[in-house]
């Protein structure tokens, strides 16, 4: 016989023993639902398919990572067996008029294609979007899958009759397979892309799981309904029993097969939830470890870059934390610091008895800070003030366990309260030189008047019969009288203006015309001194924003300081002038006014040179100085707007140099920041110290 015609025969042998080519349909034994069963078997489909979503959802979750294989595969697994037991729950749903058991081996080999269809369907949807392509083919290898394993489990029946399908129904429900599972895949999709953002509020939560609960349900429904469209196509003809000899009784095994499927399943959501929520957890824990980070970060950078110094002490006063400003006060490394006793650290502070009365302390009894004042060298030897608050720490037994520090650099204030008391007692003493000068121009006034009266009367007839030479000396000394009543006159008149409270207002002066003023001031008190002093003061015009008289301030400040270093080398002994002051004014390339101050004394020693407008430094012996007085000048200049140097001169003596920059006419609207509105020291007489 020839292959070509065998081929063909034994392709119609099979197909016949396959479909219902050579019987008649109406043959076929009588068969009807248990709709009870067809119930259970959707709720065993659905519950596969809440647990197939559940494992798409985790394994999007876990992304590119190792363990995304673990669960790809566990979820093949679970959905592949949800599906194979629903298909023989539904059998069981399947009623005959006859026995039915099942094969082992075949039922055991059916499960194969499910779990194959379901891996193929996980790798697919377990993705955050897919092509359409893609979800094309996964869908048709999962219906493919599905009808594999539905028909391979048909043929694990052992019946006593002949199992054939209707070619068409057949062909229907591969296509419905195919169909229903793009439809299922896309469902995935629609529940990822709906699902609202977890903001852990109960609303969130419950519209999530009841949307997943719905997908589950019309998944459920797709696969339930690719099984009872295959089951519509199968028609059973009465024959002779099985052969076979293991076999498997339809409802025990259709019973056992769904409480375990159920089972397994249950607890694949289980686990599922249960991963997800230890991965919140550990999420949570891990954001909550950042933010503890974070804040302690923050928290760090406040305390290192703290403007006071904060030192921490445990209950034993040795160092546990120390910020810049402590180490950079110490002039000593982080090593250098931590770890070692407060003792060894600090010179003074904070009592050793203030401690051990604290380590003594119990109870509830309550621990009251401390304060003290602590005195340190700072950059170039300067000193500083530091003002200490000590705060012991109790734990809840009321025993100490730490020390805080926190220290504030106090100088700047001291020397503001200085300043102020300076300035308030200065005041009182302008306004009493006020009153005084009001006082002495009353009989300035006078004899100035009687002077000018008797040099009229000199020339009348009757002083005519004197002798012409008394007669002119008498005149000499009236105009004499007349003219230093008039000098004396306008000193007073200048010493009030100099000793009025400055207007805290910025207004444009004339650099030239303060400084002449200053100057008439010194004239008398240089000359006492045998000091030769001269002025080169042009040219005029030369304008500055601020105060006149503050700047008049500052001019007899720096002289009389100059008059103190020249006296302190020459001896009063000799004869002529003892040193000689200079001031000048000229005008600088960029139109500023510059004032120099210069003598032929000693001049600075370099050491003291970069501390010079220091607060409080002296080089003066104790009682004549506070070492106010180059830091105030200093710091009316710098009010001004301009700038203060001191340098020594090559041919001896020291020489100060004041720079303004150029001021228009207009006053400035906003008053100097800072002002203290001190009047001029030198009035009375009175120098603050400087370093000369």
């Amino acid at each position: 016989m020839a292959w070509g015609y065998v081929v063909p025969m034994t392709l119609v042998s099979v197909l016949s023993d396959f479909f219902t080519t050579n019987v008649d349909p109406a043959d076929a034994l009588p068969s009807r639902y248990n709709y009870g069963l067809v119930l259970v078997s959707y709720l065993v489909a659905s519950l596969a398919s809440y647990t197939f979503l559940q494992f798409a959802g985790r394994i999007v979750e876990l992304g590119q990572s190792v363990a995304r294989y673990a669960w790809l595969a566990a979820g093949a697994v679970m959905m592949g067996v949800g599906i194979w037991a629903m298909h023989f729950v539904g059998m069981l749903a399947y009623v005959l008029p006859i026995p039915v058991a099942y094969e082992i081996v075949p039922t055991a080999l059916s499960v194969a294609p499910a779990v194959l269809a379901a891996a193929v369907a996980l790798s697919i949807v377990a993705r955050p979007a897919v092509s359409t392509r893609r979800l094309l083919i996964g869908g048709t290898l999962m219906g493919a899958g599905i009808g594999a394993m539905h028909y391979g489990g048909m043929e694990a029946m052992s019946v006593s009759a002949l199992v054939r399908y209707d070619p068409t129904l057949f062909a229907t429900s591969i296509v419905a397979a195919v169909v229903l599972s793009i439809l299922a895949l896309q469902v995935r999709f629609w529940v990822g892309t709906s699902r609202v953002p977890k903001s852990g509020s109960s609303a969130s939560t419950t519209s999530n799981a009841i949307r997943e609960i719905v997908s589950a349900l019309i998944l459920g429904f797709a696969v339930t309904a690719m099984h009872y469209i295959a089951m519509a196509s199968t028609y059973c003809f009465a024959n002779k029993g099985s052969d076979s000899l293991f076999f498997l009784d339809a409802r025990l095994f259709a019973g056992v097969t769904t409480v375990i499927a159920s089972l397994v399943l249950l607890l694949a959501i289980a686990a599922v939830g249960f991963d997800r929520r230890m991965k919140a957890e550990i999420a949570m824990r891990r954001q909550a470890d950042a933010n503890v980070a974070a804040e302690m970060e923050r928290l760090g950078s406040v305390f290192r870059a703290a403007g006071a110094g904060i030192l921490m002490l445990d209950r034993d006063a040795r160092v546990i934390l120390a910020n810049q400003h402590v180490l950079d006060s110490l002039r000593k490394t982080t090593a250098e610091v931590v770890g070692h006793a407060y003792a060894e650290l600090m010179a003074g502070g904070l009592d050793a008895g203030v401690i051990a009365s604290w380590q003594r302390a119990a109870g509830a009894e309550h621990l009251k800070p401390v304060e003290f004042d602590i005195r340190t060298a700072g950059a170039g030897g300067t000193k500083r003030i530091h003002h200490i608050t000590a705060n012991p720490i109790q734990d809840e037994a009321g025993l100490l366990r730490y020390i805080v520090l926190i220290g504030v650099d106090d100088t700047e204030r001291r020397m503001g309260e200085i300043r102020l008391f300076d300035s308030a007692r200065l005041a009182n003493l302008g306004e009493m030189a006020t009153g005084m000068a009001h006082e002495i121009n009353q009989p300035l006034a006078v004899i100035r008047m009687g002077a000018e009266s008797l040099l009229e009367e000199l020339d009348c007839s009757e002083a005519q019969a004197d002798p012409a030479s008394l007669i002119e000396l008498v005149r000499l000394k009236l105009e004499r009288i007349a003219k230093q009543a008039e000098r004396a006159s306008n000193l007073v008149g200048e010493l009030r203006t100099v000793a009025r409270k400055p207007t805290n207002v910025p207004l444009p002066f004339d650099v030239t015309e303060a400084a002449r003023v200053g100057a008439d001031l010194l004239q008398e008190q240089l000359r006492a001194a045998r000091i030769a002093f001269t002025t080169d003061l042009q040219p005029t015009g030369l304008m500055a924003l601020g105060e006149a008289s503050r700047l008049q301030q500052v001019i007899i400040n720096l002289a009389l300081n100059a008059r103190d270093a020249v006296l302190e080398r020459q001896s009063p002994t000799l004869a002529g002038p003892l040193g000689h002051i200079t001031l000048r004014v000229a005008q600088d390339e960029a139109g500023g006014a510059v004032l120099i101050v210069e003598d032929d004394g000693p001049g600075i020693p370099e050491h003291v040179l970069a501390r010079l407008f220091e607060p409080f430094f002296t080089t003066k012996p104790t009682g004549k100085g506070t070492g106010l007085g180059l830091s105030i000048s200093y710091d009316i200049v710098k009010r001004m707007g301009g700038d203060i140097t001191a340098e020594n001169r090559s041919e001896g003596g020291a020489r100060f140099r004041i720079v303004f920059p150029p001021a228009s006419g207009e006053p400035s609207s906003d008053p100097p920041q800072g002002s203290l509105g001190q009047p001029m020291t030198a009035v009375l007489g009175m120098q603050p110290a400087f370093a000369g």
